[in-house]
């Protein structure tokens, strides 16, 4: 009989996609505790013997649902306009995500090592170039979903194909600055991957 925390073989399976956000903003941030947070999230896939992957996403755009030293935890440094004109749903996020920070962990670490405990394969996904626009501090998308990385270098962004600035934020990877901020998050990612197969 295969192990539930390997992939089969000769048989199909399933894998289950987060989008590294929505499971963060479910109202109940200041009374649910973690471990109904994680029984939401990952707990109940035991019933689904199926799913042999969990696809954590590790964030909204270019802000990361993680403790990052790298980049920016979502919402954290949001301006008082940002505050005002995002969603309910955002605000309860952004509470979520530094609750599970303040456990001394944090949602990447806590739902893959849920998913360990069940015998499903926490894998992190990463969009490489996934920016919200357009480029205007009183979008709420931009101004909550755009880091600073991002936003203060709008030279790393792809032009409009006369050269002019875009209104979108998308990152040019011909920039090594660009790559490099990339591979540091995968690289700090990463690290949080050794330190749960390490402990």
């Amino acid at each position: 009989m295969m192990k539930r925390n390997t992939l089969p073989e000769n048989e199909p399976f399933l894998i289950l996609r987060d989008d590294g956000f929505s499971q963060y903003c479910g109202r109940d941030a200041a009374t649910a505790s973690i471990e109904e947070f994680l029984e939401r999230n990952v707990g109940y896939l035991r019933d689904y013997p199926d799913v042999k992957v969990k696809l954590i996403g590790i964030g909204p755009g270019s802000v990361f649902a993680y403790d990052t030293k790298v980049g920016d935890v979502f919402m954290r440094d949001a301006s008082p306009l940002a505050q005002r004109i995002c969603r309910p749903g955002d605000l309860a996020a952004r509470d979520w995500i530094q609750k599970c920070i303040d456990t001394g962990s944090d949602g990447l670490n806590l739902m893959a090592k849920k998913c360990r405990e069940i015998g499903v394969i926490p894998w992190a996904r990463f969009e490489m170039n996934h920016e919200y626009g357009p480029v205007s501090e009183d979008n709420f998308t931009y101004a909550i979903f755009v880091g600073k990385f991002n936003k203060e270098h709008p030279e790393y962004r792809i032009p409009k194909p006369d050269g002019t600035p875009a209104n979108y934020p998308f990152l040019d990877y011909k920039h090594k600055e660009v790559r490099d901020f990339k591979l540091a998050i995968i690289r700090e990612v990463a690290e949080h991957a050794l330190h749960l197969v390490l402990n």
